[in-house]
């Protein structure tokens, strides 16, 4: 899923982000294998020429989601099996990522 960035969002107004997941794919699997979930997901930001960049790393991996809120990037990652609809893993990660002028 791909979110352009609003206009408040400073210098990357109207860039594109997206996800990279990382080596967690719950696309495939119902339930992730024991232990926690490794902190290898990252934030790619295409700019208007089509250039992607690498925008943030080390969030933790599973199936993230980001939104905007003027100035700021909400990013979460939930805990759950996408196929059955059932929750296995009892953590989620939120973060906030704002821009500084």
């Amino acid at each position: 899923m791909a979110e352009v960035a609003p206009p408040e969002f400073g210098p990357y107004g109207g860039h594109t982000f997206l996800f990279d997941f990382g080596a967690t794919n719950f696309m495939h699997v119902s339930k992730a294998e024991p232990g926690p979930l490794p902190y290898d997901s990252r934030i790619l930001r295409v700019d208007p020429s089509g250039e992607t960049h690498l925008f943030a790393d080390g969030l933790q991996g599973g199936w993230n989601e980001l939104r905007f809120d003027r100035d700021r990037m909400y990013i979460s990652c939930l805990r759950r099996s996408f196929s059955t609809g059932e929750y296995h893993e009892p953590d989620g990660s939120l973060y906030e990522i704002r821009v500084k002028p």
